[in-house]
């Protein structure tokens, strides 16, 4: 085999492997419209059953999307139980997620499964629950993608450090955010969540009690809604004791939390700093006049939200269950014509975890000479062997073969 032609050979294993290893996945909206084509409608019915029971409902079911989404991306892993506490859902910072949020979630998931019995992921459901939750609410429809894979993996310490605190800054929201592919315009859009629910009197007390030494009261405060606040949270108050968001429409999905942070009333910290802050504050001005730049902005972001670090979907790993060569991948049926048959082993699991930093020091670089090549698939159990094939025709059967089962070990 000339030289050439096996260089061409391995750089095209390569792009296959590099293939394997991301686990993209892709979402679309009409995902399950062969397989659970009324699965909308039935979140849609539970969720409004249970928004008649308790207007909870609303703003919990949005929160615990938003804190699934930001630790270990959008799958249920958030709604794991753990014999031990230690799961997401043990963390401080997901102590006050309320439970009609995942009960909610519970019904939805019960509901469907009677339908459509091992279909649909409790992580969909969650997404398709978000959206209807802020319809209910008067909030403008969007559609959502689905597709998403449930996670097996809850740990409590993956909290800490990972969800936005409400002393943060703009620069502080902007660098969490853009870690998960959101701009500062999705991260404003997103606050706007706030204008539903509540918090509790322990989140904000810095603000109205111990701001600074120069001032105990934060400034950026509206004097009449500090004193609001200070009613409602006295001293050595019970620091679970609840309130609103938005002090004005509270059970309403509306652009009013814009216009209160314009008029000084933002609950947290990092509320108020996306108007005092001058870089973010003409984003809020046009998200306070205009309702539908908000609603629009907000759509966008919650479908990005929705698409944070995606579990490895099914695609890859259907690979193994069609005889080769596949029409449905032009890659493979380049050799249909003189490639041989072999056996293929079934049976691999897809993976859970995918990190790009893995993949530089496991893909070969075309530069290699062949003490390099040969520690690198040793790494695999492949032999020299496998790496340079003694015949062409040979090339998939010895080379593509063995390295299957370790792609999706």
């Amino acid at each position: 085999m000339e030289m050439g032609v096996l260089r061409e050979k391995m750089v095209f294993l390569f792009t296959i492997l590099l293939i394997m290893q991301r686990g993209d996945g892709q979402l679309v909206e009409n995902f399950y419209s062969s397989t659970c084509p009324n699965v909308e409608s039935i979140v849609n019915r539970v969720v409004s059953t249970k928004f008649s029971q308790t207007f909870i409902t609303i703003p919990a079911t949005l929160r615990l999307f938003f804190h699934d989404c930001f630790i270990e991306g959008c799958d249920a892993s958030v709604l794991i139980q753990s014999p031990n506490g230690d799961a997401e859902k043990d963390a401080p910072d997901n102590l006050s997620l309320a439970g009609d949020g995942f009960d909610t979630v519970v019904q939805a998931k019960q509901a469907v499964e009677a339908q459509c019995p091992g279909v649909v992921s409790c992580a969909d459901i969650l997404a398709i629950a978000a959206r209807d939750v802020v319809v209910l609410a008067g909030g403008a429809p969007f559609s959502v993608e689905l597709g998403r894979r449930d996670g097996l993996v809850s740990r409590a310490s993956s909290v800490k450090g990972n969800l936005p605190e409400p002393t943060f800054n703009l620069d502080e929201l902007n660098q969490m955010f853009a870690k998960h592919g959101l701009s500062q315009i999705d991260m404003i859009a997103l606050s706007g969540a706030h204008t539903l629910g509540f918090s509790h009197c322990d989140r904000l007390a810095n603000r109205i009690y111990s701001f600074s030494s120069s001032s105990p009261v934060d400034p950026s405060l509206d004097p009449a809604y500090a004193q609001q606040l200070m009613q409602s949270c006295p001293r050595n108050v019970d620091p679970q004791i609840a309130i609103n968001m938005d002090p004005v429409t509270p059970r309403t999905f509306d652009n009013m939390y814009y216009q209160n942070l314009v008029a000084g009333k933002g609950l947290f910290t990092s509320d108020q700093v996306l108007f005092t802050d001058a870089s973010s504050q003409p984003t809020v001005n046009d998200f306070a006049r205009n309702p539908l730049d908000f609603n629009a902005a907000f759509a966008t972001a919650m479908r990005k939200l929705g698409r944070i670090y995606l579990v490895p979907s099914k695609v890859i790993s259907n690979l193994l269950l069609v005889s080769f060569p596949s029409s449905s991948f032009p890659f493979i049926r380049h050799n249909q014509a003189n490639g041989p048959s072999f056996n293929v082993e079934l049976g691999c699991r897809d993976g859970l975890n995918s990190d790009r930093s893995h993949v530089p020091e496991n893909i070969p670089d075309p530069p290699f000479d062949l003490t390099q090549l040969n520690p690198n698939f040793a790494r695999k159990n492949l032999t020299q062997f496998n790496i340079i094939a003694s015949q062409e025709h040979r090339l998939w059967a010895y080379l593509i073969a063995p390295t299957l089962p370790i792609a999706f070990k």
